[in-house]
């Protein structure tokens, strides 16, 4: 059930932000590279690298978990090389052998941190699952990153449909609960599931949302 739940958040969350990467970046390359033992997606804007999305600690395999690379983190060399394309990570994860360290020299804010990632055996690590079914039309449903649940149209109104991280602190705080419809977005009333759409796209990667369901449940989170 943990594999299963890994990639679900993983290759959701993967697609909602490397979406928004190609938004506000639309004259950086977008090339991007992935570290599965973490689930970390490495997007380069121009000449940075920089981290857009790691795997929350709680659903990453047990020797990962303290692994400390963040969101927002830049990526300045890999195994003691300035990293000057995608590519350098590419090879120096590929010449790596099961057992052996990545090491990452990280900027992060002002401080400069070496990541150590041990490279795990493919075999050892969740294998990918298909994507479970949320209805046929993508533009009928949103994953809200940050908290993980997927909002789908029923009736022309965005209601939970999967609640991805069911032991997410906040989620159980508020007592949501799949079927719950969204009735309220950073103070304004939710009409229908476009509305709420279009609203949430509005929204830059890292501002405060606060989020109303049933008139009764409520929270807030980063997006």
């Amino acid at each position: 059930m943990k594999t299963c739940i890994f990639f679900i958040l993983l290759l959701l969350s993967t697609q909602i932000q490397f979406a928004q990467t190609k938004h506000d970046t639309k004259e950086g390359t977008n090339e991007v590279f992935n570290i599965p033992e973490v689930g970390a997606l490495i997007v380069q804007f121009k000449n940075i690298y920089k981290v857009q999305f790691v795997a929350p600690e709680n659903v990453r395999q047990t020797h990962y978990k303290n692994i400390d690379l963040r969101k927002d983190d830049i990526l300045m060399t890999v195994n003691g090389l300035s990293i000057k394309k995608i590519a350098d990570l590419e090879n120096a994860y590929s010449k790596l052998k099961i057992g052996q360290d990545l090491r990452l020299g990280i900027k992060r804010n002002k401080q400069t941190l070496v990541v150590d990632i041990l490279k795990a055996d493919p075999k050892d690590l969740p294998q990918k699952k298909s994507l479970p079914s949320y209805g046929q039309h993508s533009e009928n449903k949103v994953l809200l990153s940050g908290l993980e649940v997927l909002i789908i149209k029923v009736n022309e109104k965005p209601m939970i449909n999967k609640i991805l991280t069911p032991d997410n602190y906040q989620i159980k705080k508020a007592g949501l609960s799949e079927g719950d419809l969204l009735t309220n977005m950073n103070g304004q009333t939710v009409q229908s599931f476009s509305q709420f759409k279009s609203s949430w796209e509005s929204i830059n990667p890292g501002q405060e949302v606060d989020l109303r369901f049933n008139k009764t449940k409520s929270v807030s989170f980063k997006k």
